[in-house]
């Protein structure tokens, strides 16, 4: 056998989706020689604009070795990566944006983007490979540095987007496959379905304010002043500052919760899914939905709102109409969702998703992987 092709895999902010993805590549493709640097995941707008600096000044010796090709994610600045370590500039590269810098929802603490978005697209242009994780995100990306560029005075580029366009594609973040769980310990009889306690939700996302839990206090108001039975997981990543919506559901909804916070245990979360009738989004940002993915790999009934990257993964009667100029509107619409699927929750299965489990998906890395060690 010959000598296994070395590939340097550069994170530039490893979220808890970033983190699964390059597990996930080291795992399934183990034929390659992996040298992974990452970088934490916090100080955004640092590690965006100054990813390159940080990986050439902290991780030089590891930069300087002999690569076959580089992959690194739409967080590193991979142009100016380039001109500072120019042998790298003589390897394939690959980019993969699991984000950008164009759709995410305004907030009140929001801060000029422009840096970040300038700093994706010079990657972008410098990159021989592109790869995103939904035709969303990709469409999101190229629409929006279209925008940007016309509200620029003067010599922006005239081909842009063809030669973008043309070294894109789109590879999801594959999800793991479902491993056996034992559903119930022997003191939490109290999850068990029954009549009284009604449909099982769970929620788990990141505490965030792109993930909306100001729509899903709204939601839980109008279930409970429609007497809709139900109760509730609300859990996910959190983070030292959060939105003060879940500390109202908390004091409001007390009696609903089943479980409220993160998970610790991997293992004690895959019960929470297995143990869920439905899974909810309320997201006003979403490029994959890797959480309700899972979800509904463990037995889970989606419903999200019919916008975002869900109207690709879902049918219809898993999305429910997206009101987001009008979230009362949209609260009733999902209230109206639950209660349809609580009456029929025997009849209803939840859709499949294992053509986008890593044995079906890994695939597709290797040929782009390959094309580009050609």
């Amino acid at each position: 056998m010959g000598m296994k092709k070395r590939l340097l895999l550069l994170n530039g902010y490893e979220a808890a989706s970033h983190k699964v993805w390059r597990e996930g590549l080291i795992t399934y493709l183990e034929e390659y020689e992996w040298t992974v640097v990452t970088l934490p995941p916090r100080h955004f707008a640092w590690r965006i604009r100054g990813s390159a600096l940080s990986f050439v000044s902290h991780y030089r010796e590891v930069l300087e070795q002999s690569y076959d090709l580089v992959v690194c994610t739409s967080m590193v600045d991979l142009a100016a990566l380039r001109g500072l370590m120019p042998h790298l500039a003589q390897c394939p590269n690959l980019l993969y944006f699991h984000e950008n810098q164009f759709a995410y929802p305004a907030s009140e603490n929001a801060k000029p983007l422009l840096d970040a978005q300038m700093v994706t697209i010079y990657s972008a242009m410098a990159a021989d490979q592109i790869a995103f994780n939904s035709h969303f995100n990709r469409e999101t990306f190229i629409t929006g540095a279209e925008k940007l560029f016309r509200q620029l005075p003067d010599f922006v580029p005239k081909d842009w987007r063809a030669q973008i366009s043309a070294k894109s594609r789109v590879i999801p973040v594959p999800i793991a496959s479902p491993v056996s769980v034992k559903l119930l310990s022997s003191d939490s009889s109290e999850l068990e379905s029954s009549p009284e306690s009604g449909v099982r939700l769970v929620w788990n996302h990141r505490w965030e304010y792109d993930k909306a839990p100001d729509r899903l206090l709204r939601l839980l108001r109008v279930l409970v002043a429609r007497k809709v039975p139900f109760k509730i997981h609300i859990v996910g990543q959190q983070f030292r500052r959060q939105p003060e919506s879940f500390e109202i559901i908390k004091q409001e909804f007390n009696q609903y919760l089943l479980s409220f916070g993160f998970i610790e245990s991997r293992e004690e979360y895959l019960k929470v899914l297995a143990q869920s009738d439905v899974v909810l989004s309320t997201a006003t940002h979403e490029f994959e939905g890797l959480a309700v993915l899972e979800a509904v790999a463990y037995g889970c009934i989606p419903l999200a709102p019919k916008r975002l990257s869900y109207v690709e993964l879902f049918d219809d009667h898993y999305l429910y109409s997206s009101w987001l100029d009008a979230p009362e509107k949209e609260a009733n619409a999902v209230a109206d969702s639950i209660e349809c699927v609580a009456q029929n929750l025997l009849d209803m299965q939840p859709p499949r998703v294992d053509n986008l489990f890593w044995r079906c998906v890994v695939a597709d890395y290797r040929g782009m992987f390959e094309e580009l060690l050609v």
